[in-house]
């Protein structure tokens, strides 16, 4: 295709009011472009287990000036740091993270997760403990695990099995959004993104977002929201386990229109994907909570409950 071809085909799209679609298409390229070179500049990545610490609590998809934001609001995140992660998505960071670690370590380490990617990488055998609350605790109505469960799981190991290092993965703040003042209209009620025509359509706010349908004040709030909504499940694993050194980071930040991207593409190098907070705090066993371990029952298959969230 020439040059004119090609200004011609665009002016037109513009001209068609499909602005949106070309800047995404622009930035998709640039991303194309720098997960190629990062797969030849080294970045200084941090494992977490090359951190010292006994509980770790992952806030899936959290950025760190997210974090900031409402860092007044809870007592525990007076000092927030940041580190560089091994992974842009959930997968990644799964696989860069747990096949770089010692084997002791691992095996020394219960993992509580409700991260649906662990079926891909972990097992059994990896940690003293596994367990994927993903299975049991996925909520149809919600398209997402709770926090509550994943909090219950938590406390329950470390009453029980009293592992030497325990890492707690929540799957908020990433979306779908349902914090308490979560106020997005149902835009896509269809996992797979699907219109009654068949027609795809935006599957997420992301989505939403870049093609103008959502503001960025109303997806930033929500987005906002969610990390509330899971640092109150935090709030009350602190109260009701002990650790002498908490951690809490994410396993990658969220894309919000830098350089034409939306959401946590693999590969993907920007600081607001890469960059991940680091708090450090204590937890202390106070029995103030009692967990109660209840199984849903789901009709999604494991495909359909990633689509619902984004990564189909």
């Amino acid at each position: 295709m020439g040059l004119t071809e090609l200004f011609t085909r665009n002016l037109n799209r513009v001209k068609r009011g499909e602005i949106q679609e070309l800047l995404f298409e622009g930035g998709y390229e640039l991303y194309s472009a720098s997960w190629r070179l990062g797969k030849l500049l080294p970045i200084d990545e941090t494992n977490i287990f090359d951190r010292d610490w006994d509980v770790l609590v992952i806030l899936d998809g959290c950025r760190v000036d997210l974090m900031h934001e409402i860092k007044s609001e809870y007592e525990f995140l007076s000092d927030i740091n940041e580190i560089t992660s091994t992974g842009s998505m959930s997968l990644e960071w799964m696989e860069n993270t747990f096949s770089n670690a010692p084997s002791q370590e691992l095996a020394s380490t219960a993992y509580v997760t409700s991260n649906l990617f662990s079926r891909d990488v972990c097992d059994d055998e990896m940690f003293s403990c596994l367990e994927e609350v993903w299975r049991y605790g996925w909520d149809d109505e919600l398209n997402t695990i709770p926090a509550r469960p994943v909090t219950d799981k938590a406390i329950e190991v470390m009453r029980s099995d009293s592992p030497e290092r325990m890492i707690v993965h929540y799957m908020q703040p990433h979306h779908p959004f349902i914090g308490e003042n979560e106020s997005l209209p149902s835009f896509n009620p269809d996992p797979f993104g699907r219109d009654n025509n068949g027609i795809a359509e935006a599957r997420t706010a992301w989505d939403a977002l870049r093609r103008g349908e959502l503001t960025y004040e109303a997806v930033w709030q929500a987005y906002k929201d969610n990390l509330r909504y899971v640092l109150e499940d935090v709030s009350i694993l602190r109260e009701n386990i002990r650790a002498d050194k908490l951690a809490i980071t994410a396993d990658h930040g969220n894309a919000v229109g830098e350089w034409g991207i939306y959401d946590h593409p693999i590969g993907f190098p920007h600081p607001a994907v890469k960059n991940v907070p680091w708090v450090e705090t204590t937890a202390k066993d106070e029995h103030t909570y009692e967990p109660s371990i209840t199984e849903q029952t789901s009709s999604r298959s494991i495909d359909e409950r990633l689509s619902a969230l984004g990564y189909k």
